[in-house]
């Protein structure tokens, strides 16, 4: 009789092919959530840069710009310049004058290259959809009086 302690080759096999599997199940629905999480944040990020807008705009009685090219996948905000006569816009200063950028797995929908938001509060009707797929992503929209921005799911969206 033997007094040796361990695992056999065959049982660490086992072990081996369960832990495969559960991971080949596991990784797709991760994969999805990580992606979820990735399109509720960028939408996030937008809609607090839209408020943001608006409330500089009102506070500095300036026209607030928030520029967006959909087929390189970035925005930041400019504000209107007055001099000399002409209507110029120039970027922001400080944190809010960058350029953001959307993850390339982003897809981009907005009817309008620009949006503004005027010194009295009121703005561009909003309408920017941020997706992954036909399922899965947020609208951002507001009707561009003194109504909220708002964040909606997809599905919810394509119900209005």
């Amino acid at each position: 009789m033997s007094n040796k302690k361990g695992f056999t080759l065959f049982e660490l096999i086992i072990v081996v092919i369960i832990i495969g599997v559960v991971m080949a199940i596991s990784i797709p629905f991760m994969k999805k959530s990580y992606e979820q999480i990735r399109i509720e944040n960028h939408t996030y990020n937008l809609q607090k840069i839209l408020q943001f807008a608006r409330q500089k705009a009102v506070l500095e009685q300036k026209i607030i710009r928030l520029n967006i090219d959909p087929s390189q996948k970035r925005y930041w905000l400019t504000t209107r310049n007055k001099r000399n006569g002409s209507a110029d816009f120039k970027r922001l200063k400080g944190r809010y004058g960058r350029t953001y950028f959307w993850p390339e797995e982003v897809l981009v929908r907005t009817k309008k290259n620009y949006y503004e938001f005027l010194h009295n509060g009121e703005h561009d009707i909003i309408d920017i959809v941020l997706s992954i797929d036909q399922e899965r992503g947020f609208a951002i929209v507001s009707d561009g009086h003194f109504e909220s921005i708002q964040a909606l799911a997809l599905a919810k969206y394509q119900g209005k």
